[in-house]
């Protein structure tokens, strides 16, 4: 089979990468194209790390017949692609399509989900296609390793008028002086081209800059404590995978269901002075329900099944 892994982001290869590679070993074929606006991609970051399983960044300039297209977005971030089979693959448990889930998942004809938290929301918006639970496949191998404290303190804001930037920026940024050891910033792909005054900034308090593209719970893995937003899907991604996590809230902004949810597991901050706490008493996370992620099975065997099955059915239609 030939399978096309649609790019919106360069964060999405983090995601795919497990399904690749077991694609690959199973004897598949695997294309990889751009899906999205070409600017929310760092395109020599990506290129590296598909150069290692001998793969490619595509932008096709003809139509590509395939087997099935693979997006971590809706579907029109699928371009030059023809299928009988599409299927998007959720990232996080805080993923905002499911915020709008009928409209934004409409078109697919599976959805792979990390719990059944998600699930719920499908199918309460109408979506009746397949909707299969899998989990994170980036969470397969990262839960193995274990913790370190290669940085003292990780912050990893979200962008734009979601993000904690434009709270809590400038005051964390001063809190490098306290910190011994390496912190280190991790901006959102989306800071790196339209926000570069914060990268700036962190640089200029002394602050490490994340240079490329790893899954938050294998950062979270080597961290001591990270502050993520409570907005984001780096939250919840880094509470899966360590105990000392503080989200960070925007006020001015509503709470998506997922944050709602969030504050009920992660200690959540609106204020400096919460903040300020919150560092001296480290609160640590409580366990986070299946319901939001179901890692009990490989996530990455689930995934590549439920994929295979989907063109298989879709072939019969």
């Amino acid at each position: 089979m030939l399978i096309a892994f649609s790019y919106v982001d360069s964060s999405d290869h983090v995601h795919y990468r497990p399904i690749i590679q077991r694609l690959i070993e199973l004897g598949h074929k695997v294309i990889c194209i751009e899906g999205g606006d070409p600017n929310w991609i760092d395109r020599p970051v990506v290129e590296a790390f598909l150069s290692k399983d001998s793969l490619e960044l595509e932008s096709p300039d003809h139509l590509l017949t395939v087997d099935s297209v693979i997006t971590t977005s809706t579907t029109k971030h699928i371009r030059n692609c023809s299928s009988n089979s599409y299927i998007r693959l959720f990232t996080s448990i805080g993923d905002t399509g499911l915020n709008h889930s009928y409209n934004y998942n409409k078109d697919f004809t599976a959805l792979l989900v990390p719990g059944l938290r998600a699930k719920q929301c499908l199918r309460d918006s109408g979506i009746r296609c397949d909707v299969k639970i899998i989990g994170l496949p980036l969470l397969d191998k990262v839960l193995r390793v274990p913790c370190s404290s290669s940085f003292e303190l990780c912050y990893a804001p979200s962008w734009g008028s979601q993000g904690s930037l434009g709270i809590f920026g400038e005051y964390i940024a001063k809190l490098r002086n306290r910190y011994h050891g390496e912190c280190i910033f991790r901006p959102h792909v989306n800071t790196r081209i339209s926000g570069r005054q914060w990268i700036d900034l962190f640089k200029r308090c002394g602050w490490a800059i994340f240079p490329g593209i790893e899954s938050m719970a294998a950062l979270a893995r080597r961290s001591v404590v990270i502050l993520a937003d409570e907005s984001s899907g780096a939250v919840w991604e880094s509470a899966l995978a360590s105990e000392m996590v503080i989200a960070c809230r925007n006020p001015n902004i509503e709470r998506a269901y997922t944050a709602a949810e969030a504050k009920k597991y992660i200690h959540t901050v609106e204020t400096k002075q919460e903040l300020e706490r919150a560092l001296e008493s480290l609160p640590g996370v409580k366990a986070i329900p299946l319901k939001y992620c179901d890692h009990r099975e490989e996530a990455t065997n689930k995934a590549v099944k439920a994929i295979l099955r989907d063109v298989k059915k879709q072939r019969g239609k």
